[in-house]
């Protein structure tokens, strides 16, 4: 759980990297999963066994969170 949960960061700082270049501190979201329908499509698990698979579970966890 604790890789999966290292992995769900990496990409939300990804997605905060994002936002803070283009916009600055005033374009990010109260809620870092408001970013996640539009984000999802284009994150990608990195290449490497380990990465991958946890990845790939963090990348289901936070569709699962749109969700609910």
């Amino acid at each position: 759980r604790r890789m999966i949960s290292y992995s769900v960061r990496h990409f939300q700082n990804i997605l905060i990297s994002q936002i803070m270049r283009s916009t600055g501190p005033s374009g990010l979201p109260a809620r870092l999963s408001d970013l996640y329908p539009s984000a999802l499509p284009a994150l990608r698990a990195r290449s490497g066994l380990v990465h991958s698979l946890f990845d790939r579970l963090a990348l289901r966890r936070m569709a699962r969170s749109i969700r609910a």
